[in-house]
């Protein structure tokens, strides 16, 4: 009776230890599994952000891809407006003398410029100026009478009868006169009128010129970012000549008008 019992006993003991075991294989199991658990959907968490904020640093790396160019055009016209300008003048032993002589003159240069076909209000004279000569000797200056001159403007809207007249007015020298002829100046009335459709022309280039350069890169251009204008330059037809400050030739009566805009396009 004592041996049986003793039997059960040991098999009593044997069960709780293999429970025992079995519970603490169960925690042992459960405590190895947990931080790699944990650590897998931290690494996935990390991988997933990680690859995100890559994601994001491409495309505002694109996004802030640029390209700028400088679009050119330009454009040949005539002038049509012509502002030429005279001087005549003369000596005399006195003032008397001289201003009449010079009002003569001025009488005559009138004249000439109406046979020609200009108006009287085409026809400007500037005011009249003297100045005294002198003689200068070893013993000191001496006045040696006086000098007068008088500036005269005529303006028209026909450039080739300017042009004509201003290097024929010289014939008035065989007459006595004393005549100097200035270059006429030479100029468009209407360069506001263009400069809209000069600019546009000059823009339409501009993008040519970027999709080309974009296209070899492999990319298109996208919007613009930015347009600059450039100084317009007028110059003599086949001219070359460009200034930062700008040129506006005015002594031909044939020019070219140049435009030039700077344009910054985003890069897809």
């Amino acid at each position: 009776m004592v041996q049986i019992n003793n039997y059960k006993l040991k098999i009593v003991k044997n069960m709780e230890n293999n429970n025992t075991n079995t519970t603490n294989s169960k925690d042992n199991n459960k405590t190895d599994l947990g931080p790699i658990f944990i650590g897998t959907i931290i690494f996935s968490v990390v991988f997933l952000i990680s690859a995100y904020l890559i994601s994001e640093a491409i495309s505002s790396l694109r996004s802030s891809e640029t390209i700028t160019v400088k679009g050119y055009a330009e454009m040949n016209i005539t002038s049509d407006f012509a502002t030429w300008t005279g001087t005549f003048s003369s000596t005399a032993n006195n003032l008397s003398d001289g201003f009449a002589k010079m009002k003569t003159n001025k009488e005559r240069i009138e004249k000439y410029l109406t046979e020609n076909g200009f108006s009287s209000d085409s026809i400007e004279f500037q005011i009249l100026a003297s100045n005294e000569n002198f003689d200068y000797t070893p013993h000191g200056a001496r006045r040696a009478g006086y000098r007068f001159y008088q500036n005269f403007t005529v303006t028209s809207f026909d450039v080739y009868k300017i042009k004509s007249i201003s290097s024929k007015i010289t014939d008035l020298i065989g007459e006595g006169i004393e005549i100097n002829s200035w270059q006429p100046q030479y100029s468009y009335t209407k360069l506001n009128d263009l400069k809209s459709q000069m600019l546009g022309a000059a823009t339409q280039d501009a993008q040519i010129r970027a999709e080309e350069i974009a296209k070899s890169g492999g990319s298109k251009i996208g919007r613009i970012l930015s347009a600059s204008q450039g100084i317009f330059q007028i110059t003599a037809p086949n001219s070359n000549e460009i200034s930062d400050y700008g040129i506006n030739d005015m002594t031909s009566i044939e020019k070219t008008i140049k435009s030039v805009v700077t344009v910054r396009y985003s890069i897809q």
